[in-house]
Parts: structure tokens; C-alpha cells; sequence
């Protein structure tokens, strides 16, 4: 096989290559929910799961970038929440929901934290195993399913 024939092969495969990996890369859609839908769902969890008890002042966005997390939760200084959602992962409203849920219960443990258990602790799995039993992933995920 001649020289020049081995480089257009190798070319070509570069560019199939190129062309094959970015079609897996994560894109920055459009969410289905806006911001403003975010927040009236978290009020909405945080009176029928939470009885009202989570603080309503959160703020919810679309700014986690890093893709190793799907959402985080912080406490700023002043004490307000601020839960921020990566599009990449919860563009899709049933995960944009359960991820809400999730985060719920971060805020709901916020003073549980143990170094020694991280933050999914044994108070955080037990908040989501409460939300479980009310039936709030199987409304997300079945379609608003209110059976037993």
C-alpha cells in the first residue's frame, strides 16, 4: 500500500473518529422546566412531603457545570439554600423532579452531616425512605400513580 493511500485511511478514520465521540458528548439543552416550574414544585414537595418545614427562600437553578454531579446543595453564609441542577443530567422533568426530591432531603438533614457517613447518611436515606412511602417517586415515575 502506498504512502499517501495509508495517510487518506488515516485521515479519514481521524475524522470518523472525531465525528463518532462528539456524538456522545453531553449537550446543554433546554430543560423542560424553567426555573420559576422548579421552584413552585419545590414549594409545592415541601408542603405536602415536608409539612412546610424546609425553608422557602431556596434558590434553584441550572448552574451545576461540573458533569460528575447531576445537582448540588450548598448553604451560603446567610443561611439560604442554593440548589443548582445540571442540565446535562436533569433536562428531563421526571428526573428534574426526582432530583428536587433528592435535594429536599439535603436540605431536610442539612445538620445531620457526619464526616464519617457523608452526605447520603443514614438521616438523608431515611428522608427519601419517608418520601417512598408517601408515594412520591411512584408520581413522578408512573405517572402520577396514587396506588398502594
Amino acid at each position: 500500500m502506498k504512502t499517501r493511500t495509508k495517510i487518506l485511511i488515516t485521515i479519514a478514520l481521524a475524522i470518523a473518529y472525531f465525528w463518532l465521540t462528539q456524538k456522545c458528548v453531553p449537550t446543554t439543552a433546554t430543560p423542560a422546566l424553567s426555573v420559576k416550574q422548579l421552584q413552585s414544585w419545590y414549594a409545592g414537595y415541601n408542603e405536602t412531603y415536608f409539612g412546610g418545614s424546609l425553608p422557602r427562600n431556596v434558590v434553584i437553578d441550572y448552574n451545576e457545570h461540573n458533569d460528575y454531579y447531576m445537582a448540588t446543595t450548598m448553604k451560603w453564609q446567610d443561611g439560604v439554600f442554593h440548589v443548582s441542577l445540571n442540565r446535562n443530567y436533569t433536562g428531563g422533568e421526571r428526573v428534574a423532579l426526582y432530583t428536587i426530591l433528592h435535594e429536599q432531603c439535603h436540605v431536610a438533614t442539612w445538620d445531620s452531616y457526619n464526616v464519617f457517613e457523608g452526605e447520603h447518611n443514614t438521616e438523608w436515606q431515611a428522608c427519601m425512605l419517608k418520601l417512598d412511602s408517601y408515594g412520591a417517586f411512584r408520581k413522578i415515575f408512573i405517572d402520577n400513580y396514587e396506588g398502594k
